[in-house]
């Protein structure tokens, strides 16, 4: 993966929803930080488009259709020089916890707080940013 330019981040959401494409979109849209937002909708779409486009961080639906997000965070994970992953789950709670350390990802949402939550773990995700720089994504 390429080094990352300082305060800019290139965001790859894997997601089927059309509602959580469009929260994405407008909430990035508003962050000046966010270089590029691309969005795939299968395990496979996903891949590609990490390949291409080297995201820095990758949000992925728990639920991809009939795959599973956790099948493909970690399948990023295990790549060389992986991305940050994020799992957007529908809820939380002990098993989701569970699940999501299993697949190796960095943390995970839950979607109904995705707008108030997402700032503050790419804070942690994404240190090198200047403070406040993540605020505009809530």
């Amino acid at each position: 993966m390429e080094k990352m330019k300082s305060g800019v981040l290139r965001v790859l959401l894997a997601t089927p929803s059309a509602k959580l494409k469009k929260l994405l979109e407008s909430m990035a849209y508003t962050c000046p930080h966010v270089q590029s937002l691309h969005t795939a909708g299968t395990i496979a779409e996903a891949l590609r488009k990490m390949r291409r486009y080297k995201p820095d961080l990758v949000l992925v639906d728990m639920f991809l259709g009939r795959e599973s997000g956790l099948e493909l965070a970690l399948q990023l994970k295990s790549t060389r020089r992986s991305p940050k992953v994020i799992v957007l789950s529908p809820t939380g709670g002990l098993a989701v916890e569970v699940a999501v350390a299993q697949s190796e990802a960095d943390g995970f949402i839950e979607i109904g707080v995705l707008q108030s939550q997402l700032s503050a773990v790419a804070g942690k995700l994404f240190p090198h940013l200047k403070e406040g720089e993540v605020s505009c994504c809530a």
